[in-house]
């Protein structure tokens, strides 16, 4: 989640220009695991924030000393999701050196952001169980290649800020999300409560179940990695609402993709 004055800039960026039914018989991508599949290392945020849990209100103020990795929400989390189509572990292999480890990362990065590679299209990193193992081991390494903040500022999905959330709009983000995500692939999506600055956020949506009417969207968080954090849809309200957290007091957010491929054109029945 960006501070409020990052928030700003991103938007000044964007305005000058910041039980699971399958819907097909095919998996395109693969299973995510997230206890494998996503990054050990965390995004921190630049404000450190207290929710009181009687009257709900949140505050914030900076932390001292600045942290050393923020605002790379986004980077985190396209990275997990450009991993898990793109990389093959092998814990088995032996490792390559890291110049050879830097070229495979970078070669995964550069793939497409929706289109899954084949099995013999993959990138393989062998010594690793997956990215998480690798991401602990080799954390200098992958936090270079990921860039810096500005990546973050200036990405192209910052424009869809200005769109209107309509509850119809909401209600085809969560079933494209479900489609996407139930063929194999995660979907990279924006939690925001803007013009409010209460959170503008990037997370992946690795997994859904029902919960009566309900969806419950399981994501990967990158201010919180290793938890099971969820976003709830609401199928009658057409609303989502984020769990409370360290950096949030919980309550509706607006929804949306920050990209999608055309095989995640794709609808949940």
């Amino acid at each position: 989640m960006f501070g409020r004055w990052f928030a700003l800039i991103v938007l000044s960026c964007v305005v000058a220009g910041c039980r699971t039914v399958s819907s097909t018989d095919q998996m395109v991508g693969r299973p995510f695991r997230a206890e494998r599949d996503t990054i050990a290392f965390p995004n921190k945020t630049v404000w450190k924030y207290n929710i009181d849990q009687e009257t709900g209100v949140q505050t914030s103020k900076r932390r001292v000393p600045r942290p050393d990795y923020t605002q790379r929400c986004i980077l985190l989390a396209g990275a997990a999701r450009k991993f898990h189509l793109h990389a093959q572990f092998d814990p088995e292999l032996s490792e390559v050196d890291e110049e050879e480890e830097r070229r495979r990362v970078r070669e995964i990065l550069r793939r497409s952001r929706w289109k899954p590679s084949t099995d013999v299209e993959r990138v393989m990193i062998p010594g690793y169980e997956g990215l998480w193992e690798f991401s602990e081991q080799r954390e200098k390494m992958l936090k270079r290649e990921l860039g810096t903040p500005w990546k973050t500022y200036l990405h192209r999905g910052n424009y869809k800020l200005l769109h209107p959330f309509s509850r119809r709009h909401q209600e085809r983000t969560a079933q494209r999300m479900r489609g996407s995500i139930e063929v194999g692939i995660p979907s990279l999506i924006r939690v925001v409560r803007f013009p409010s600055l209460t959170i503008n956020h990037a997370i992946l949506a690795h997994a859904v179940r029902d919960e009566g009417e309900d969806w419950v969207f399981i994501v990967y968080d990158p201010n919180q990695p290793g938890a099971a954090v969820e976003l709830h849809y609401g199928t009658h309200t057409r609303l989502f609402q984020f769990v409370q957290n360290d950096y949030f007091r919980g309550g509706h957010v607006d929804v949306y993709e920050v990209f999608r491929g055309p095989s995640e054109r794709v609808r949940a029945r």
